[in-house]
């Protein structure tokens, strides 16, 4: 049986507190336990706090980060807290790029950004969030074809 690393939910926001010496195994059912939860209850920030362990190769530290990643992808903000200065220069040392993950110095800096982030709510939501000149949502859509998720001018506009 692979053991489970406890997690915790505080407001809107997922915390792993990492406090053991993690393995394959338990990172990948911890990925699986994170995603899961941060679905589930449509939380919108994460916080994994290494602060607890001492060890990270760059394995488990790719696991991790990609956690963070695929956490983004179902909309919270991911952040790694605690890295100690040695697990840093270690990580560097051997080539591991972070990439775009967000990282603080303690669990409570990580949580504090998480609660400092603004929500934004869509900018127009009905017809009645539009001006009077005729830009309703409808005009909006019908005036441009959507590509790959991008608008392009349709042949008959003049613009």
């Amino acid at each position: 049986m692979v053991s489970r690393i406890g997690v915790y939910v505080d407001g809107e926001n997922l915390v792993v507190p990492i406090q053991q010496e993690l393995d394959e195994e338990v990172v990948k059912q911890l990925q699986s336990d994170v995603l899961e939860r941060i679905s589930l209850k449509h939380l919108t920030g994460l916080v994994i706090d290494l602060s607890g362990t001492s060890v990270l190769d760059t394995f488990l530290a790719r696991k991790l980060f990609d956690t963070c990643r695929m956490a983004r992808l179902i909309g919270a903000r991911p952040i790694i807290s605690g890295m100690s200065a040695g697990m840093a220069i270690s990580l560097i040392d051997l080539d591991f790029n972070p990439g775009d993950v967000e990282t603080a110095v303690t669990l409570e800096d990580g949580l504090l950004r998480l609660r400092d982030t603004p929500k934004f709510d869509l900018i127009a939501q009905s017809d009645d969030d539009f001006d009077a000149e005729g830009d309703s949502f409808e005009n909006l859509v019908k005036g441009s074809d959507v590509i790959d998720g991008d608008t392009e001018p349709k042949a008959d506009d003049p613009d």
